[in-house]
């Protein structure tokens, strides 16, 4: 009987030793851990809302990109045009020979069909008012042509580049893309 009890004291301190163990080594310390994980998680909920909100605002990008590679498959198989996604916006690089004659603004009868299937991809794809999709090209500086009274100026890339954007925004509006997605 006495060994009977001797070991049954000695599971019990073993158990209460093993017990205090597990606290002072694990559960103390996950309680302070916890404590103070505690006091940051508004700080962690309001980041991952915001995570949340990048990327919801860049799930349109997937399928508008696909939408556009398809229509402008011919482009961009010729290296004639260019889709890039970066920043939560999608970019149409179109080729500067693409659209217009060298050093003006005027669009070539050859980048009517582009022209067109641009304003239809601009007409539908949805929910553009908020988006952001850019359309780029490189335009390099003009340089002064003709003689004497016919001479036309030289053009500065930049201002090449703002009178073509005008331009294009122009004839977009002409077709019927809504002016709030320009």
């Amino acid at each position: 009987m006495k060994s009977v009890m001797y070991t049954l004291l000695t599971l019990l301190l073993a158990g209460i030793g093993g017990g205090s163990y597990f606290y002072l080594t694990v559960h103390r310390p996950m309680a302070q851990d916890y404590a103070r994980m505690k006091i940051g998680m508004p700080e962690f909920d309001k980041a991952k809302s915001e995570l949340r909100k990048y990327k919801d605002r860049e799930a349109w990008i997937r399928p508008a990109m696909e939408t556009v590679k398809t229509a402008l498959q011919e482009e961009t198989g010729s290296g004639k045009a260019e889709i890039v996604a970066t920043d939560g916006s999608l970019v149409i690089n179109i080729a500067e020979a693409a659209l217009y004659t060298p050093g003006s603004v005027t669009f070539t009868k050859e980048s009517v069909p582009t022209l067109e299937k641009l304003t239809s991809l601009l007409k539908n794809l949805k929910d553009l008012k908020d988006k952001d999709v850019f359309i780029g090209n490189a335009t390099l500086p003009s340089s002064a042509q003709g003689t004497a009274r016919q001479r036309v100026p030289a053009k500065d890339a930049l201002d090449l580049a703002a009178d073509r954007s005008v331009a294009l925004v122009k004839y977009l509006e002409r077709k019927g893309v809504a002016k709030e997605s320009l």
